[in-house]
């Protein structure tokens, strides 16, 4: 998962966020989709990048409803008052919401964060509150096609049941498929027997090793910096895509 690997430390780093003269907003933070059957260790990722990132928080969608992914309206048990409490991609500001199990959850739920993904803000009008809420947040979600394992007889569109509207704010998708190859296989079957045995993991044999705390310094300086799109790029990236747009 060489690739997948690299777009997670680049979805980590993030882009440049950039505000015009007239007061737009064009945002820099990357949403990724990792879609693909069941035992891939999608979940996994999704865990160890919460754990890894500066400020990551992980949740389910089966876990997780519209309120607790975007704001609450409470009463204060000692004031009376109406307060508003930030969910999950507000507590995410600046860092990464990782959701697993996206396809289960809600439809009502999943337009919460539309805005989100897009705007990056909350906009909330309940009891008397309205008001906006940051929610520069990075979205990490990942899925499980419609019947359960993908199709490769089926477009890639049948096999994902995600609107449209959804699917267009992921920047990067990546379809991790469990397919059958006898050396994989081999290596699989005797790292999990290898593990069972010895009740400890086998120590992958890295050239080098990389301190978390290294790493999190790394990734807070590579953030200082603002790059810009080359000149002898701009006409490449403009033809692939026009040259996208023709399917």
């Amino acid at each position: 998962m060489e690739e997948i690997k690299q777009a997670l430390l680049l979805l980590m780093i993030g882009g440049v966020t950039k505000e015009l003269k007239d007061g737009m907003r064009i945002r820099g933070h990357l949403n990724s989709l990792l879609m693909g059957d069941p035992g891939v260790a999608k979940s996994q990722l999704l865990k160890h990048i919460s754990r890894f990132a500066p400020r990551g928080i992980y949740t389910t969608g089966k876990g997780s409803s519209g309120v607790g992914l975007t704001a609450a309206v409470l009463k204060d048990p000692v004031t009376g008052e109406v307060v508003l409490e930030g969910g999950a991609l507000v507590l995410a500001d600046t860092g990464i919401c990782c959701i697993d199990e996206f396809d289960k959850m809600d439809e009502r739920d999943r337009t919460n964060i539309h805005e989100v993904m897009e705007q990056q803000t909350i906009s909330i009008a309940k009891a008397g509150i309205t008001t906006s809420l940051n929610a520069r947040t990075s979205i990490l979600a990942a899925a499980n096609p419609v019947y359960g394992r993908y199709n490769k007889k089926l477009q890639p569109h049948e096999n994902i049941n995600l609107p449209a509207a959804l699917l267009s704010r992921f920047d990067l998708i990546f379809l991790l498929l469990d397919t059958a190859n006898g050396d994989r296989d081999v290596q699989l079957a005797r790292h999990v027997t290898q593990v069972h045995q010895t009740l400890n993991a086998p120590q992958a044999s890295l050239d080098v090793k990389i301190e978390a705390e290294t790493m999190r310094s790394f990734i807070a300086y590579a953030q200082t910096f603002q790059p810009i799109i080359p000149a002898e790029l701009h006409n490449y990236i403009v033809a692939k895509y026009v040259e996208k747009r023709k399917f």
